[in-house]
């Protein structure tokens, strides 16, 4: 279960990057090339302009001489506030308590929010923004692709920490419309995971019961208080 947590924690990471931390522009590392700046404003310019942000989603995850496993979800994000959905497990946080909910063992386990940061067992979507800003990334494109034809670019991003478990993260956008289609990550034991982008809203009216998580609206839930 550990490990199911760790990957769902992961994606709220990598769709930071997406639509977070591009969002924010901050100033180019020397391998950045002109055009990947170019083309970052833009991505700014697209996921910023709409406050909140919706998002269907497909998680693909691959260790290892296995197949690969597909899961379908949504992500709900407004500013520190997000709300990520599976099958297996819902991921909540009004910027202050995280809610891990496990529907098939009726628990949720509570944890704080910055504690859960800084004792490295959680990665909250602002936090890559430190990393970010901190030079913890080179990243410039890598080159375009077609696909059923249309022209899509590709930036990669490689951690500036040689002992990071990431090898790298490719991101894959259209940019004429400034659409992000997926964010895939490489770890260097060989796993893969890939969020794929199938449906983006931005802008929607987000009610704030949204990122919050009432035991008494799940009669017979077990609460674990991690914060004890």
């Amino acid at each position: 279960m550990r490990t199911l947590t760790r990957i769902v924690l992961f994606v709220l990471v990598i769709f930071s990057l997406a639509s977070v931390v591009l969002a924010q522009a901050p100033a180019p590392s020397k391998s950045m090339s002109g055009k990947a700046k170019a083309d970052l404003q833009k991505l700014r310019t697209k996921y910023e302009s709409g406050g909140s942000l919706q998002a269907e989603v497909a998680l693909e995850i691959q260790f290892p001489e296995s197949p690969a496993e597909i899961q379908s979800g949504t992500i709900t994000q407004s500013g520190e506030r997000f709300r990520v959905e599976f099958d297996q497990q819902v991921v909540i946080s009004d910027g202050e308590t995280i809610w891990m909910y496990l529907p098939d063992n009726q628990e949720v386990q509570v944890y704080d929010a910055e504690d859960s940061a800084s004792d490295g067992g959680f990665m909250r979507p602002q936090d890559l923004l430190t990393i970010y800003d901190s030079d913890g990334y080179e990243y410039d494109i890598v080159g375009d692709i077609d696909e059923e034809g249309t022209t899509l670019r590709q930036i990669e991003f490689k951690p500036t920490d040689r002992e990071s478990e990431m090898a790298k993260i490719r991101l894959t956008y259209d940019p004429v419309t400034s659409e992000i289609r997926r964010v895939r990550v490489f770890n260097k034991d060989g796993s893969r995971f890939a969020l794929l982008l199938t449906s983006v809203k931005t802008g929607q009216e987000v009610a704030d019961a949204t990122f919050t998580f009432n035991a008494k609206d799940y009669p017979g839930v077990i609460v674990e208080d991690m914060r004890l």
